[in-house]
């Protein structure tokens, strides 16, 4: 399909335009690029939820801060960049849906933090099976993960923080504490506590 104006004219009058000119420019951007936009929420937003429908109903603001974070002199498309945006947003969305933490989850940050005065030796104990567990069976950077989320200081360091340390992107850092943290619970149901 062949367009008289180009994305990047429509983006820079959404930028740098009169307010009338700014309005249509997003409109006709966002006529153009809905589809990707849609295929993103459907693959990556929240299933079963009403936040999915908040990413929808918010979508000519995400085509705005999209188009005004969009950089032209970078070799990418507009629509590459709004479905990287859109994503992101999904996947945020999808981080504060499941920060629920699991039981191991809460024993680990309890006693890393020294919070709970409720957990005992039997909960020490299990933490420390867990760090056995890290240091163990998993690779290095997920035992820096862990070490520098919950082990470094006398508190929960944020992901940011531990993304920073480690050299990957938050999401990153996420996705393998979460997987690791399956194997650690795993590990702990078989673990034979008679020994």
């Amino acid at each position: 399909m062949t367009y008289s104006v180009s994305d990047i004219e429509l983006i820079d009058k959404i930028k740098n335009g009169a307010e009338k000119e700014r309005e249509s420019s997003l409109k006709e951007i966002e006529n153009r690029h809905n589809g990707i936009f849609y295929k993103m929420v459907k693959i990556y937003a929240p299933k079963n939820s009403s936040d999915r429908e908040d990413i929808v109903n918010d979508r000519l603001y995400i085509f705005y801060t999209s188009a005004l974070k969009f950089d032209p002199t970078r070799s990418t498309k507009f629509s590459s960049f709004l479905a990287n945006e859109t994503r992101w947003v999904c996947q945020n969305l999808n981080n504060k849906i499941n920060r629920h933490p699991t039981e191991s989850e809460d024993c680990l940050k309890n006693v890393a933090a020294k919070e709970d005065s409720s957990c005992n030796s039997d909960k020490e104990s299990l933490l420390y099976l867990a760090r056995k567990i890290i240091d163990e069976n998993l690779d290095n950077r997920t035992s820096k993960i862990f070490k520098y989320r919950y082990f470094e200081k006398d508190k929960i360091n944020p992901w940011r923080c531990v993304a920073k340390k480690i050299g990957l992107s938050i999401q990153g850092c996420i996705r393998i504490h979460n997987k690791a943290l399956e194997k650690i619970t795993k590990s702990l149901e078989k673990y034979d506590y008679s020994k």
